[in-house]
C-alpha cells in the first residue's frame, strides 16, 4: 500500500514541480499506517525541496500541515535524522546539536542514531565520500604523498601513501578527527589485526591521518565478490587471483613475487574459509582480551597480505573498556546486514536494549556471518525489506530470531559438515548457546580443517556420541564396567555350583559368600574411583578452551583404553 502512495507523490511531484499536497496523497484506513505513509511522503518531500530551488520546509512545518505526524508519541527519530542528512547535503550549516535542542524528547534516540552520547552531539564531522572528493592521489598532506586511493568508507578514505620522512610505503587512512581508533589500535600487536604506526592531527583542518601497515593483498570483500562469479567446486586459487589483482593494480609488487602459490591454490574452499576464520577468531580473542569489542566486522574490514594470511582492519566504531572517556554509545554502530539481533535491538532507538549489553559474543555472530558469506557467496539472511529504518530493524530482528539457517547446497565433505556446524552455533539467536569466546571458535575452526578429525567431531554431535560428549565420566565409568557384568554374572554362578555347593557346611559357605562381596565392593569401587580421578583432568579441559598446557591431560584421552584393560585386569586378579 505504501509503495502505491509513494509511487503517486513522485509522479506528482515531476508532474508539478511546484510540490504536491501531502494530505492528497495519504490513504484512508487505521492511523498507524496512515502515519507510517506520511513519514515516507515526507523524506521524499525533504529531497525535491533541498535538491532545488524550492522553499525548503522543516518538521515542524510538516507537522502544522500534518498534526497526526507528531501523534501518538512526538516526531519521529528517524525523521528527525533523515532531515539533519537531508540539509547537510544540500550544504547547510547544521549541526547535530540543533536536532537535540529542538526535540529535546528524542534525546535518548537520537543519541543513538548519531552514533554519539550526550555530551558529544555538537560535533560534526566530513564523511568518507567527502574526503575522497576533497584529497586525490598525485596530491601531499602532511608528511605523505597520495600514491593512489585504496578505499572509501563511512568514516574516512584510504590512500596508498609514501611516508616521505621515512621512505617507506603506508596505508593512510584520512578522517575526521574525532573517535579512538588510533588509540585502540596502538594497544594492539597481533598478527591477524593490521598494525598501526601513528597518528597526526592537522588541527586547523580538523583532520587526523592514521598510517598503517599496508597489506597488499586487497580485501576480503573481493574475494566473496570474485567467488560469486564461479560455479562448482572452488579452491584457494580465487583468493590468489584476487591478491594477484590487487598487487597489479597498486603497482607496488610484483604479482611474481607471490608465495602463496604452493600452500592456498590447492585447499578445497571449506579449508579456506576455516583458515580465514580461526585467524581472524584469534585476532577477536586477543582484542576482547583486553577489554575492545570490534562491532563492524564485514568483509571489507578484512585485510589481506600476500601470502594470504587475513588482518582484522578498520576499530573506527570499536568500544574500548580501557581507555578513559569511552563509552560504548559512543561509538556505538556497524553495518546491519552482520549484526546479531541483539546489536540490531541496541540499535533501534524504539527499544529498550543499549549498546552496553552489548557483549563479544555479537562479534562472534558478525564473524558467523562473515564467514557464512565466504562458504556460500551469500549473506544467510534475506536483505530485500521494504519501509521505515525502524520496520527494517524490527524485521530484520525478528528474521535472525525465527528463520532457520540451512546451507545452500549440501556437500559429502566431513570438512564443510562440520563448518556448517559450527557457523550455525556462531548465528543462534541466543548468545547463550552460540560459542562463548572468539578463542572457542577458533579453535573449532582448526580441528576442522583436519578432515578425520573433522569427521569424528561431526559424528559426535549426534546419537549416542553426543551423550558420550555431554556425560564423558559416567560414559566412561559405563563403557569400562559394562564389559565385566556378564563375567561377574558368570562368576557368580560358577562359585555357586563349583565352590560353594562343594563346602559341606553352611557357616562355610556364608564366610565364602560375605569374603566375595566384600573383595568385589572393595574392587570395584576402587576401580571406579581410580578411572574417574585419571580421567577428571580430561574433563575439566574439555569444558574450556584447551591451551598447550592442557596437552598432558588430553594424551591420557589416547590411553584410557589401555588404562581401563589394565585396572579390570588387575580387578580380576
Amino acid at each position: 500500500m505504501i509503495t502505491v502512495h509513494l509511487t503517486s507523490f513522485l509522479e506528482a511531484w515531476e508532474s508539478d514541480g511546484l510540490g504536491p499536497l501531502l494530505k492528497d496523497h495519504l490513504p484512508g484506513g487505521p492511523p498507524n499506517v496512515r502515519r507510517l505513509t506520511l513519514i515516507e511522503l515526507i523524506k521524499v518531500d525533504l529531497e525535491f525541496r533541498y535538491g532545488g530551488d524550492l522553499p525548503r520546509l522543516l518538521l515542524e512545518d510538516y507537522a502544522a500541515e500534518c498534526p497526526e505526524l507528531i501523534h501518538p508519541d512526538g516526531m519521529p527519530a528517524e525523521l528527525i535524522y533523515e532531515e539533519y542528512h537531508v540539509r547537510l547535503a544540500s550544504g547547510e550549516s547544521v549541526k547535530a546539536s540543533d536536532c537535540f535542542e529542538r526535540f529535546p524528547e528524542r534525546h535518548a534516540e537520537l543519541g543513538r542514531l548519531f552514533q554519539l552520547d550526550a555530551t558529544e552531539t555538537g560535533s560534526r564531522s566530513a564523511s568518507g565520500k567527502q574526503l575522497s572528493e576533497q584529497f586525490h592521489e598525485g596530491e601531499h598532506i602532511g608528511d605523505f604523498y597520495l600514491m593512489s586511493q585504496l578505499g572509501t568508507g563511512a568514516f574516512g578514505s584510504v590512500f596508498l601513501a609514501r611516508q616521505e620522512s621515512m621512505q617507506r610505503t603506508v596505508a593512510l587512512k584520512i578522517s575526521s578527527d574525532h573517535g579512538q581508533e588510533g588509540q585502540t589500535l596502538a594497544q594492539l600487536d597481533h598478527p591477524n589485526i593490521v598494525r598501526v604506526h601513528d597518528q597526526v592531527r592537522l588541527e586547523e583542518q580538523n583532520l587526523r591521518l592514521l598510517y598503517m601497515q599496508f597489506c597488499a593483498g586487497g580485501t576480503l570483500q573481493a574475494v566473496v565478490r570474485e567467488s560469486r562469479t564461479h560455479n562448482g567446486s572452488l579452491s584457494g586459487q580465487i583468493m590468489i587471483d584476487c591478491i594477484s589483482a590487487a598487487i597489479e593494480r597498486t603497482g607496488v609488487l610484483s604479482p611474481d613475487a607471490l608465495p602463496v602459490g604452493s600452500e592456498l591454490n590447492t585447499l578445497p574452499w571449506e579449508q579456506v574459509t576455516c583458515r580465514v576464520g580461526a585467524q581472524l577468531a584469534d585476532a577477536l580473542q586477543y582484542a576482547h582480551g583486553r577489554g575492545i569489542l570490534h562491532r563492524d566486522i564485514k568483509p571489507a574490514n578484512v585485510l589481506l597480505d600476500i601470502n594470504g594470511a587475513a588482518r582484522l582492519a578498520d576499530f573506527n566504531i570499536s568500544f574500548n573498556a580501557e581507555l578513559d572517556g569511552s563509552s560504548p554509545a559512543a561509538y556505538f554502530g556497524g553495518s546491519l546486514a552482520y549484526m546479531s539481533p541483539e546489536q540490531l535491538e541496541a540499535f533501534d532507538p524504539a527499544h529498550p536494549r543499549t549498546p552496553p549489553e552489548i557483549d563479544a559474543r555479537a562479534d562472534v555472530y558478525s564473524l558467523g556471518v562473515l564467514l557464512w558469506e565466504l562458504l556460500f557467496g551469500q549473506r544467510p539472511f534475506p536483505e530485500n525489506i521494504n519501509g521505515g529504518s525502524a520496520d527494517i530493524l524490527t524485521e530484520m530482528v525478528r528474521i535472525r530470531r525465527t528463520a532457520s539457517v540451512r546451507p545452500l547446497q549440501d556437500v559429502d565433505s566431513p570438512v564443510h559438515q562440520q563448518l556448517v556446524y559450527i557457523l550455525r552455533r556462531c548465528l543462534n539467536e541466543d548468545p547463550e548457546k552460540r560459542y562463548q569466546t572468539a578463542g572457542e571458535l577458533a579453535a573449532e575452526l582448526r580441528l576442522c580443517r583436519q578432515p578425520r578429525v573433522a569427521e569424528i567431531v561431526y559424528r559426535s554431535q549426534t546419537g549416542w556420541r553426543q551423550l558420550a560428549a555431554s556425560w564423558p565420566v559416567l560414559f566412561l565409568v559405563l563403557t569400562a564396567v559394562g564389559p565385566h557384568v556378564p563375567a561377574a554374572v558368570f562368576n557368580a554362578i560358577y562359585n555357586d555350583q563349583n565352590i560353594i555347593g562343594a563346602l559341606s557346611s553352611d557357616q562355610a559357605r556364608q564366610g565364602f559368600i560375605t569374603m566375595v562381596a566384600i573383595i568385589n565392593l572393595v574392587a570395584f569401587s576402587a576401580g571406579i574411583a581410580i578411572t574417574i580421578g585419571y580421567f577428571s583432568p580430561v574433563r575439566r579441559t574439555l569444558q574450556k578452551v584447551p591451551s598447550a598446557d592442557d596437552e598432558p591431560a588430553l594424551a591420557r584421552v589416547l590411553q584410557v583404553s589401555r588404562f581401563v584393560t589394565l585396572v579390570g585386569i588387575v580387578e580380576w586378579i
